[in-house]
């Protein structure tokens, strides 16, 4: 993403700069699906614990969730010709709970999105439906972590006491009714028609403090940090009719994302979930609308 960002920056079109970013994508993709393939195999007749279940027990539920979101990024670069172990895995139901903050929700829509190419399905906007559920729940009670967070930090956070912590710096944070992705998610389910449940979520979403942090160009959008932008909270628009709410679904990609990365989905939803913060309302709504059809 760098390099894109830097080509992006300096204008560089040429035939051997696209050969140099084609011989990195192959890698990374091939990399991923070998990792499938090993995963598949060696977990295929058994839970993803490694030896002690108890031991592993508080990371089991995201080990899981990031590995079927692998398998489904995979599954939606190769397509028809995925070994079906892989499809297999990525396909499989979302019903378990495993909503531990906001950095993994990236690796759910992941899967959602691939369930969307190559399993049409109603399930596939009932678990849509869920995670939105899950998502505003965790927003209200004050457990949804932002996705600066890592999954390290959530887990010494919750097992402070046991570990013998008395301080963390999540005990600083305030998330109560603040989100990255309660509004994003849910104009994915009211693209698809689900009125009544739009309906019912709304007066939630609109109590919901919406995040995000705009860069000011596509080098600070693939920078791991970066001061070059500002944060932008706001709370979603009260229209008064479903058609006022279905305007305000963003319809174009406003965010400074590197050219080559926007025709790229697999390799650009892989990017979102090792950088969660850097998703925000149009680059996932984008990202939808590229990926599957709907009514909105």
């Amino acid at each position: 993403m760098r390099i894109l960002a830097y080509a992006d920056n300096i204008g560089i079109t040429n035939r051997r700069f696209d050969r140099t970013i084609e011989i990195i994508r192959h890698s990374i993709v091939s990399e991923l699906h070998s990792f499938s393939l090993i995963v598949c195999d060696k977990f295929e007749e058994r839970s993803l614990f490694n030896e002690d279940f108890l031991a592993e027990f508080p990371v089991y539920h995201v080990r899981r969730l990031l590995v079927q979101a692998m398998c489904a990024i995979s599954l939606m670069e190769v397509g028809d010709e995925t070994d079906n172990r892989v499809r297999s895995r990525a396909l499989e139901d979302v019903n378990y709970p495993c909503f531990s903050h906001e950095a993994v929700v990236p690796a759910f829509l992941a899967v959602f999105w691939a369930k969307e190419q190559f399993r049409s399905d109603r399930r596939n906007e009932i678990e849509l439906i869920s995670l939105l559920g899950t998502i505003v729940s965790a927003t209200k009670s004050g457990e949804s972590y932002s996705p600066y967070h890592s999954y390290d930090d959530i887990l010494k956070h919750r097992f402070k006491d046991f570990l013998g912590i008395n301080f963390d710096e999540l005990d600083l944070e305030n998330p109560k009714n603040y989100s990255h992705f309660a509004l994003p998610v849910y104009y994915m389910v009211a693209r698809r028609n689900w009125k009544r449940t739009s309906k019912m979520y709304w007066p939630d979403i609109t109590d919901i403090v919406n995040n995000n942090f705009l860069c000011n160009d596509a080098a600070g959008f693939s920078a791991f940090r970066s001061d070059d932008g500002h944060n932008y909270s706001y709370f979603a628009k009260y229209p008064s009719t479903w058609e006022g709410m279905i305007s305000n679904i963003p319809r174009s990609l406003t965010s400074p994302v590197p050219k080559k990365a926007q025709l790229d989905i697999p390799v650009f939803i892989l990017y979102l979930i090792f950088f969660p913060f850097r998703a925000n309302v149009d680059i996932l709504l984008y990202i939808d609308r590229q990926v599957t059809r709907a009514w909105y």
